[in-house]
């Protein structure tokens, strides 16, 4: 078994609700580091949720589909942000803006969580 499928492993023997709080954590950190850009951690946490959210939506989906659509939205946006990192990070306008989405994400997920009340 290699790293990644005992990362899997580990990171799903938590329930639904505590996966999705800490993504909803991680993703507010990405908020909050946007303030002082470090490429290594933002890029390291976009990677960590988007894998986290990839793990998480089969269970999701079995029985809220249209919350699990809106993690893939989630998923897709971190995975562009990811992408764009290197040259958005030296952009203020552009860290201002995945700092106002990640916050949305993040409360979104928390919500998500059923362990928040709206």
């Amino acid at each position: 078994m290699n790293d990644h499928d005992q990362v899997r492993q580990h990171y799903l023997q938590d329930s639904l609700p505590t996966r999705l709080v800490r993504v909803a954590a991680n993703i507010q950190r990405i908020a909050w580091l946007t303030e002082k850009p470090d490429s290594a951690a933002i890029t390291e946490l976009l990677r960590e949720c988007s894998q986290s959210i990839e793990w998480s939506v089969p269970e999701l989906a079995s029985n809220w589909m249209n919350e699990a659509a809106y993690l893939v939205d989630v998923q897709r946006a971190l995975a562009h942000w990811e992408q764009v990192w290197d040259s958005a990070q030296h952009d203020p306008a552009q860290r201002m803006k995945l700092a106002e989405e990640a916050r949305e994400w993040s409360v979104e997920i928390l919500y998500l969580s059923g362990l928040v009340d709206e």
